[in-house]
């Protein structure tokens, strides 16, 4: 079963990667059994390998192994094909801001005044009047309650969901036709988003286990692609989609193919 997999790309100074523990923490919290891998220097992963709220630690050489460009691509493949879903990226440089973007991960988040800011899915406001460690607890947001991890092959508590979904203000009526709404009929669960163009269908098997994810049409009730991330007030839906990213030639021409991975994300705050 596919985990939840987050990265950390932060190569500052030694003083900025131990500020930044308490965001690992957090993430933990927050993501109790998500893998969790933190890119960064030698030096800084020294500092970072007794955490026990890491799983992963990647070291990134820029001035040694990695150096140069053949170096940069070289790690970025590396962590393309750990297919993440979340990248943090605390570093404000343009190659960190350009190495999260080659990840091909669906939700980026970065300072809204990092180089290449424009490459992140969602920006972070970098508040100057704030302590160092405050700014970075700012990338989860603290609004973020209860989740679901829907994914095909997984069971799920119905029941469970839609309380949740009840009390984050969501109606519940025989067919969705307008946002803020849901629907069960029998194994299909019918949800829309409140700034979705289209509403979510999950299809259950034996043991309320996910058998299909979708967008799909009102008005023609066939499923339909759909490549967006939703902030929604309340409830969040993500599609999480795997992005292919493939060098074409030499002169480093990339060509992105979106595929669902089959993966969900429901985050219901209450």
């Amino acid at each position: 079963m596919r985990k939840i997999r987050i990265l950390i790309i932060h190569t500052a100074f030694i003083g900025d990667i131990v500020l930044s523990t308490p965001l690992i923490k957090k993430l933990r919290d927050t993501y109790p059994k998500a893998e969790i891998t933190y890119l960064t220097t030698p030096i800084g992963a020294s500092i970072l390998r007794n955490n026990p709220y890491l799983t992963h630690i990647i070291e990134y050489d820029k001035r040694g192994e990695h150096r140069g460009i053949k170096g940069f691509w070289a790690i970025t493949k590396k962590i393309k094909m750990e297919s993440y879903n979340l990248v943090i990226t605390p570093h404000r440089y343009l190659r960190s801001s350009f190495m999260s973007f080659l990840t091909g991960a669906p939700v980026r988040r970065g300072y809204d005044n990092a180089a290449a800011s424009f490459l992140f899915t969602e920006k972070i406001h970098y508040d100057s009047d704030k302590h160092e460690v405050e700014k970075l607890l700012s990338f989860v947001p603290k609004d973020e309650g209860k989740r679901y991890e829907i994914e095909i092959g997984k069971s799920l508590d119905i029941k469970e969901l839609e309380n949740s979904l009840e009390e984050s203000g969501y109606n519940k009526e025989y067919m969705v036709e307008e946002r803020n709404q849901y629907s069960m009929r029998g194994d299909i669960l019918d949800i829309f988003p409140k700034n979705s163009k289209y509403p979510v269908r999950i299809e259950f098997s034996f043991n309320n286990e996910v058998e299909r994810i979708a967008y799909f049409d009102i008005e023609t009730q066939k499923s339909v692609e759909k490549k967006t991330m939703y902030n929604v007030s309340n409830v969040d839906v993500h599609i999480i989609l795997n992005t292919i990213v493939y060098h074409l030639c030499k002169y480093s021409c990339f060509i992105f193919k979106p595929r669902y991975s089959f993966f969900l994300l429901l985050h219901i705050s209450r």
